[in-house]
C-alpha cells in the first residue's frame, strides 16, 4: 500500500509539474536588436601641419550616447603634380584605426583625432567612418584633401 501511495504521488507531482511548470502561455515574438549603424562622422577637417597631416573630427549630436567603438580612417595617395581628376576612382586604404571612448555623451567639444606623416610632393584624401560594437559600419564622412609640396 506505501509503495501504491508513494507511485501516486510520485505521478500526479509529475502531471503538475508538466501542466503548470512550462510557462505563462504563448510567448511573442523575439525583440529585434538595435540594427541601425552607427552615424556619420561629424564635421571632419584635415589640415596639414609640416609633413604631418592631422584630421578631427566631431562623435555625434550633443547628448547623443556615442554608438561606435572605434573610427576607421581610410587614406588615398597619389603624386601632387597628377592633374586631379574628380571622376576619377580613388583606391583607399585603411590608415589607421582610432578607439572611441566608451559611456561618453557627445558635447561640441567632443572631438577625435588622428595624425600621420606624409611625403613631400604627395595628395592625400582621407574619410572616416564608424564601427559599432556589433560590427554595423556607418556611413562614410566626406573626402578631405591635403596636399605636401615640400
Amino acid at each position: 500500500m506505501q509503495t501504491m501511495t508513494k507511485a501516486f504521488f510520485s505521478y500526479l507531482l509529475a502531471i503538475v509539474l508538466v501542466a503548470f511548470g512550462t510557462g505563462c502561455g504563448i510567448k511573442g515574438p523575439p525583440v529585434p536588436l538595435k540594427k541601425e549603424p552607427p552615424p556619420q562622422v561629424a564635421d571632419l577637417e584635415a589640415r596639414l601641419e609640416g609633413d604631418r597631416v592631422i584630421l578631427v573630427w566631431g562623435l555625434g549630436k550633443e547628448g547623443e550616447e556615442i554608438e561606435a567603438i572605434h573610427f576607421v580612417v581610410m587614406r588615398h595617395c597619389e603624386p601632387a603634380h597628377n592633374p586631379e581628376c574628380p571622376a576619377c576612382p580613388k583606391r583607399f586604404v585603411k590608415a589607421g584605426q582610432v578607439d572611441a571612448p566608451t559611456g561618453v555623451v557627445a558635447s561640441e567639444h567632443s572631438k577625435l583625432s588622428f595624425a600621420e606623416n606624409i611625403k613631400p610632393e604627395m595628395r592625400c584624401s582621407y574619410k572616416v567612418y564608424p564601427v559599432s560594437a556589433r560590427g554595423l559600419i556607418g556611413p562614410e564622412s566626406p573626402v578631405k584633401s591635403v596636399t605636401a609640396l615640400h
